[in-house]
């Protein structure tokens, strides 16, 4: 216990230093059609290096960042890189894509946080119709008319919005109903053995219904062929996992892109 409160105390200390020392940095892991193998955009994702600890898991400092009330500040940073990372790679070459970044529900009841938004896209000049959110089911906990009335003015901005790690959490279909939500992602419980009978039949239970909601599906954790090929069978759907690729730094991502479109023209 002594350890684990050691840790977590040196962690924490580390984290109100961590935008300032540049101890943050972002990766993005491909999403691609299964079907064209086309990309469809990429996740980004927030990886932080302590300097004495090395690297520590977004499980483990993320739910800090909530905690001590820097998730809002952090997400803030997050959305400037990824909007300047656009922009870099423009100049590079590479197009405009689709960009998928996780928010806290605490951030997304911030009733300033579309005003927030409207500043970034200026600045930058890469605007909603290029960012995804992606919303964890927890967002249902902190539903209210706040919750839906922002989460509608993100729509206006042309963000699309997606349910993160579907099945994982506690979702109300009704609310579900309710939301605004593009895309749903699902969780990669359900891929893990989708060989298996039993497996296979909950997800087909669940694309049938992302597919009655009219919604766009990702299917998270993809690291086989026999579950690409299974979700080939199943339609346009979209897949991201090591079968692909695992999260590549902004110039790691330049490189694999040149291969995955090299490799498209050769196959």
């Amino acid at each position: 216990m002594e350890q684990t409160y050691s840790r977590r105390t040196t962690i924490e200390n580390g984290l109100r230093v961590a935008l300032e020392q540049n101890h943050f940095f972002l990766v993005f892991q491909p999403q691609i059609h299964v079907q064209t193998n086309e990309i469809a955009g990429v996740e980004v994702l927030l990886r932080y290096c302590h300097p004495v600890l090395g690297m520590i898991s977004p499980a483990e400092f993320i739910p800090l960042c909530e905690n001590n009330g820097m998730i809002d500040e952090v997400t803030h940073w997050v959305i400037k890189k990824a909007l300047n990372q656009q922009n870099k790679w423009i100049e590079e070459g590479l197009p405009r894509m689709k960009m998928a970044i996780n928010i806290s529900p605490s951030t997304i009841v911030n009733s300033g946080f579309a005003d927030v938004l409207n500043k970034f896209f200026k600045e930058s000049n890469v605007f909603g119709e290029f960012i995804e959110f992606e919303i964890t089911e927890d967002v249902f906990f902190e539903y209210s008319s706040q919750t839906l009335q922002t989460l509608n003015e993100l729509k206006n901005m042309g963000i699309k919005l997606a349910l993160d790690d579907f099945g994982s959490g506690y979702s109300s279909l009704r609310q579900m109903k309710e939301l605004p939500l593009h895309k749903i992602k699902i969780d990669k419980v359900f891929i893990d053995h989708v060989e298996l009978d039993r497996d296979r039949a909950f997800l087909d239970s669940i694309l049938d219904l992302t597919k009655k909601l009219e919604s766009s599906v990702v299917c998270e954790g993809v690291e086989s062929k026999v579950q690409v090929d299974y979700l080939i069978s199943k339609g346009d759907l979209i897949a991201q996992g090591y079968y692909y690729s695992k999260p590549l730094t902004s110039s790691e991502f330049k490189i694999w892109y040149g291969r995955h479109l090299q490799n498209r023209v050769f196959s």
